[in-house]
């Protein structure tokens, strides 16, 4: 499993830069259900997309989310369908 899809709709978070690997690791792990291995994965693997298929509003909260205490740069793409 890459990421989860979430089938909610058209938006995926898309890690862009890391500042804070760890924090970043704990704050997937607590906020996504990631495990620390897939999180670790993830985060050495920048860029990269971190969820898809969410609605605007869930991207956007994600976003917010993920960007506490500046430990990454996360943007919101819009994929269309």
């Amino acid at each position: 499993m890459g990421y989860p899809n979430f089938n909610l709709g058209n938006y995926s978070v898309v890690l862009e830069q890391v500042n804070d690997a760890e924090a970043l690791v704990a704050q997937l792990s607590r906020i996504s259900g990631y495990s620390e291995k897939l999180a670790r994965r993830q985060v050495s693997s920048c860029p990269t997309c971190l969820m898809k298929g969410l609605d605007q509003e869930g991207a956007d909260d994600m976003q917010v989310l993920l960007q506490v205490n500046d430990c990454s740069v996360v943007s919101v793409k819009d994929v269309g369908i």
